[in-house]
């Protein structure tokens, strides 16, 4: 075994002085507790890594984020302390690992060396000329016009005619971790930048998931590769990074799981496109029709309301109709049907009330909906094992819609905690995407200020939980309207197809009842308070005080206007009694005789 150089050697014995465990790696390098924060006495799990670079300096890495001065601070060094010259060089580089690059065949084409201290070299077979290949073991260090292939291209070609995802990632070691879990991953020989469109090629139709390394240069490869990947006809095409480390490699090394991964959520590349090739674009695939456009298979559609104006229940008739292949409101927003799978995941409810919304909806029998109830909530922006848990769901049940109400309570953050919005709408977004589900959020909205319709803003929480929707809609129940009347409120629709039937930005008068659930209807007549308080005191010839005007209201006293309203609607009727013996509380009021009109 090669020594180390003499500034590694010092690292060594720093760590070995403060009592901090070393361990060789079999790959080269150590593994060590972190020196900047594991020496509080704690049992830990080894968090970092020591490796010799080219130069003989150390390369110290904590999966934890602590940065190489952090760590160096915590041995009592600095940079400037691990300067030797005799370090340079140190030693000659050496071959630790070799990755074959096949054909369609299997057929070996060339090889990828990788060396310590870390650097890379190709060569390929050279059974031409057989004096240069007995002096060089039968290889030629260079490439040349040699066919260009992705790693473990075969098993890629499997995978995608199975239907199944492929992680491309920067390097064969990262390749090699992923296929621990049993994963098709690939990657490209020369790592960043050096992804060529004839790779793309063998990606046609298939799912594609990319890993990029935690840099800039990384997360430039992964565009690259994206943009590729989908101009060659990828069927999908996520992008992620690691949430701790360089790589996926050290990723998965500080203990973290594959759905643990950070979606890359950085704005997509700006693209200019001239009217023709807009007009090119294809429009959405009809076959994405769960409810008609209104609830479109991958989309998330939001439906905001107050408590008890319906938006929970208005949310179970949309997916009653997909899952049962009915109309819902409008003949064109129709029901999938079919084998249409749901999961409710509801977190408010009771038992109770869970069991009279399936009955209502006509699902209590149907072996197509599943409810996962958590009354104490869920933290799907932070808690790993529900992640985990959850992700699992998804990908046993297939399913085709999801509902999530109420959506605040699956964070651990409070209702206006952008932060942990952002983390849970990415996890959702994520999830929706490669589980291809359709997403709906019913969303409680703020408390009426007494004037004004209900909007968007109105929506109680984070903004971010609109950001990326693709459908927003909003039911309200007016003041003063009669049984079972609401408007339905059209604020958002990102392809223009719900716009078709319904007009954006306006609302549609709606009926509901519990026999036949959601239908259009008309706006009731609303009469002015000085035409109730007549009607009132008409069916009253004793008179009413003003307490007993508001109690006889219709809808009851919370729908009756304020005092100052009925006083005017009453001295426009010639019917207030401004007797000052008498009490405000226990004045009469009466119509006179005669009436104006």
């Amino acid at each position: 075994m090669l020594m180390p150089s003499r500034a590694v050697q010092e690292v060594l014995n720093r760590l070995e002085q403060r009592g901090l465990e070393v361990e060789r790696c079999g790959e080269g390098g150590w593994t060590c507790y972190c020196p900047a924060h594991e020496q509080d006495g704690c049992k830990h799990r080894a968090s970092a890594k020591l490796d010799e670079g080219r130069d003989g300096k150390p390369l110290l890495i904590c999966y934890a984020t602590c940065t190489y001065e952090e760590q160096l601070a915590g041995l009592g060094l600095e940079p400037k302390d691990l300067h030797f010259e005799e370090d340079e060089p140190v030693h000659p580089p050496r071959v630790v690992e070799r990755y074959d690059y096949v054909d369609e065949t299997g057929k070996l084409l060339y090889q990828v060396e990788r060396l310590h201290p870390k650097s890379f070299r190709q060569r390929r077979p050279n059974s031409a000329a057989v004096g240069f290949a007995s002096a060089n073991g039968g290889w030629i260090y260079k490439l040349d016009d040699t066919p260009r292939v992705l790693y473990r291209l075969p098993k890629v070609i499997e995978a995608v005619a199975r239907g199944e995802w492929v992680w491309v990632c920067e390097g064969e070691k990262d390749v090699h971790a992923l296929e621990a879990l049993g994963k098709t991953a690939t990657c490209n020989v020369g790592g960043a930048g050096k992804w060529l469109g004839c790779y793309s090629a063998y990606l046609e139709g298939a799912k594609v998931a990319i890993i990029c390394d935690n840099d800039e240069v990384g997360k430039k490869h992964a565009d690259q590769v994206r943009r590729s990947a989908e101009a060659a006809g990828a069927r999908k095409v996520l992008s992620y990074r690691p949430a701790v480390g360089k790589d996926v490699s050290d990723h998965l090394h500080a203990g973290r799981a594959l759905n643990e991964l950070v979606p890359d959520t950085a704005p997509p590349r700006l693209q200019v496109m001239s009217a023709p090739e807009i007009m090119a674009q294809p429009d959405p695939d009809v076959a994405g029709y769960l409810l008609g456009p209104l609830v479109y298979r991958g989309y998330r559609i939001v439906i905001g309301g107050h408590t008890g104006n319906g938006k929970s229940t208005m949310t179970m008739h949309m997916v009653a109709s997909a899952i049962k292949g009915e109309d819902f409101i409008d003949p064109h927003w129709h029901g999938k049907g079919g084998n249409l799978r749901a999961l409710i995941i509801d977190v408010e409810q009771g038992t109770k009330s869970v069991k009279r919304i399936l009955r209502e909806v006509g699902l209590d029998d149907n072996p197509a909906v599943d409810y996962l109830r958590v009354p104490d909530g869920l933290a799907l922006d932070s808690d790993r094992q529900a992640i985990s848990d959850m992700t699992e769901i998804f990908r046993k049940g297939h399913y085709d819609i999801v509902v999530a109400d109420p959506l605040y309570k699956l964070h651990r953050g409070d209702p206006n905690d952008s932060r942990a919005a952002t983390d849970l709408m990415c996890r959702f977004d994520d999830w929706r995407s490669r589980f291809e589900f359709a997403l709906l959020l019913p969303m409680h909205c703020r408390k009426p200020n007494g004037g004004g319709e209900l909007s968007a803003h109105d929506l109680f929480g984070s903004s971010t939980y609109q950001w990326g929707a693709e459908v927003l809609l909003g039911i309200e129940r007016p003041p003063n309207a009669g049984e079972g009347f609401a408007r339905l409120h059209f604020w958002k629709d990102r392809d223009g197809e719900v716009s078709e039937v319904a007009p954006l930005h306006g609302n549609w008068p709606i009926m509901f009842d519990r026999e036949t659930g959601f239908r259009l209807g008309h706006e009731p007549r609303r009469l002015p308070s000085r035409d109730i308080c007549r009607d009132l005191l008409e069916q009253h010839t004793d008179g009413l005080t003003i307490r007993q005007l508001q109690e006889s209201w219709p809808g009851g006293r919370e729908k009756a206007p304020r005092r100052q309203t009925i006083y005017n609607a009453l001295e426009e009727l010639a019917a207030l009694n401004t007797d000052p013996a008498l009490g405000k509380e226990s004045r009469i009021h009466r119509l006179p005789d005669r009436l104006f009109t």
